[in-house]
């Protein structure tokens, strides 16, 4: 009863106001390759995020078959957070090729989402290191990728990714770091003998990044047989508002747009946007970042607004092309009720 209040809660409120929740993946189709019928269970966590700018609920996630079991965030998820949802496929009994769809069905624009595995399912033994999906020469990785996902500008976070000796000689593994004070990782054991796993463990100290939001690093990984390769750390950075209690937020900056969209009409020549950031609350707003959906668009603003007062923005934008699509830009300041404000530019 508890879920259903909050629910319609969220639903009304976002109405109310015109918010509206948008759902991007970052990937829809899944290829599981080739799966061994007695292996066991498979996987997928297909990862989304709410570009909107009101809370996403997750109405209803459906597969198309009995054998794909989808499990979904059944709380609503807030404006730039991610969620994931986990597929589960069962190949027991279901050798060949096989495609199944998962109906996500949300509150967002487009309301309804199709998820898509396949692969074929195997009688015969599969590659062992079939999980092991990147290569450094005979080195190999369970991802190329290592996601420390939404973490606070002040935690201290450790991540591990797998490894295997794939090859028939012994392996010193290396991680080269660079000047990035930020970032220490090693390789464990840093010699691998055939056939071997172990692990990299990377830390990663967001209090000495200095920065917010989406951002990547990268790890260089080279071995004795002259393999090369880069790991690639990506995490979303938010604001550390926890020393700060409720009652103080009344002195806190708070950050208002003049508008929270514009028209953009499709030309060869370059054009710009203007809109107004206004801090309405007691103490100085500070924009920490601006990030956009397309890198053709750019703003101009100045970094900090003093309370009381407005600051206008400029938008640079390269509209050749566009037809019936938008665009966002994302500002991330030190408002603690409202620490990212999305703008869009909607291209006509």
């Amino acid at each position: 009863m508890k879920k259903i209040l909050l629910v319609s809660f969220v639903l009304l409120s976002s109405l109310a106001f015109g918010q509206k929740a948008v759902i991007e993946f970052e990937e829809k189709v899944h290829n599981f390759g080739e799966v061994a019928e007695k292996g066991g269970l498979v996987d997928y966590d297909f990862v989304f995020k709410n570009v909107g700018d009101a809370p996403l609920i997750l109405t209803n996630v459906r597969s198309s078959c009995g054998c794909t079991t989808p499990s979904y965030p059944r709380e609503p998820v807030a404006p730039q957070a991610t969620g994931v949802i986990k597929v589960v496929y069962n190949p027991s009994g279901r050798p060949g090729n096989f495609s199944k769809t998962i109906t996500v069905t949300t509150n967002a624009q487009p309301a309804v989402n199709i998820l898509t595995i396949k692969g074929n399912v195997v009688k015969k033994p599969v590659d062992p290191y079939a999980k092991y999906t990147y290569s450094v020469g005979d080195l190999k990785l369970k991802g190329g990728n290592l996601n420390f996902g939404d973490v606070l500008n002040t935690a201290v976070v450790n991540k591990e990714m797998e490894m295997v000796n794939t090859g028939d000689k012994e392996l010193n593994v290396t991680v080269v770091l660079g000047e990035e004070p930020y970032i220490t990782a090693k390789a464990e054991p840093s010699v691998l003998k055939k056939g071997e796993k172990g692990k990299i463990t990377v830390t990663y100290d967001f209090s000495k990044k200095k920065d917010w939001g989406f951002v990547n690093d990268k790890l260089l990984i080279t071995t004795s047989a002259g393999g090369k390769g880069e790991l690639n750390l990506t995490s979303n950075i938010k604001e550390d508002f926890s020393t700060q209690k409720a009652e103080n937020y009344v002195n806190s900056p708070v950050v208002t747009l003049s508008q929270n969209e514009a028209d953009v009409k499709t030309q060869t020549e370059p054009t710009k946007a203007i809109f107004y950031i206004e801090n309405t609350g007691k103490s100085t707003l500070y924009v920490r970042k601006i990030t956009s959906s397309n890198p053709n668009i750019t703003a101009d603003v100045r970094t900090t607004i003093k309370a009381g007062k407005k600051q206008k923005a400029t938008i640079s934008v390269n509209a050749a092309g566009k037809i019936n699509t938008t665009e966002t830009l994302t500002l991330i300041t030190n408002d603690p009720k409202k620490p990212e404000v999305t703008f869009k530019l909607n291209f006509k």
